[in-house]
């Protein structure tokens, strides 16, 4: 396996989620009162009860509880058009996995 070189794509790109009201003037479907603003692109519209979470506070999170644990892990991930990205975390299990 080449776990030294998985995929390393930038997912700590800058998001926010604005309202379509301060975009544009055009009025919007209930449901889809909002836009996700990812690395200044618009990359989808939402509803009021969608939460947007950056992948700074989710993947930083998970990546600290692997730390916590000791657990040795090799990371891939994957940016797909500033729209949707992927953490994986490999865990190494030294008891049943060796890199030789």
């Amino acid at each position: 396996m080449c776990l030294q070189n998985l995929q390393q794509d930038n997912i700590f790109v800058p998001s926010e989620m604005k309202s379509l009201k301060s975009l544009t003037p055009v009025e919007s479907l209930r449901g889809f009162e909002n836009a996700i603003i990812s690395n200044g692109k618009i990359v989808n519209v939402v509803s009021n009860s969608y939460c947007h979470v950056p992948n700074q506070l989710f993947f930083k999170k998970a990546e600290a509880m692997l730390v916590e644990a000791q657990l040795d892990y090799y990371t891939r991930t994957v940016n797909k058009n500033d729209r949707s990205f992927i953490a994986e975390f490999i865990i190494i299990n030294k008891s049943v996995y060796s890199q030789e």
